[in-house]
């Protein structure tokens, strides 16, 4: 095989290996995009849950305070009630 033959054919094979070479860091940097933005979606979605988390957490404390209000309104509801129906008899009695 004359010399120019065999440069130009470890030419092809180094141009070749560079192909494969540029080949591969472009996927190499495609594959860390997508980690990076599936890292940034997933850092995201840890900061939502935090967020509903805590804001179960006040909702569930305002529906304690509520419970409680409730239950004193009806108990005040109730002495209410008993008060009137008390007052009714009474004047029920003195109007014979």
């Amino acid at each position: 095989m004359p010399e120019g033959s065999e440069f130009e054919a470890a030419l092809a094979r180094f141009d070749a290996a560079m192909k494969g070479f540029e080949t591969a860091v472009a996927r190499a940097r495609d594959t860390g995009q997508r980690h990076d933005h599936d890292r940034r979606q997933a850092e995201s979605l840890r900061h939502d849950r935090a967020r509903l988390a805590e804001e179960v957490e006040r909702l569930k404390a305002r529906i304690g305070t509520l419970t409680a209000a409730n239950g004193e309104v009806s108990t005040r509801l109730d002495a209410a009630m008993r008060n009137i129906r008390t007052i009714l008899e009474g004047d029920q009695g003195h109007s014979d």
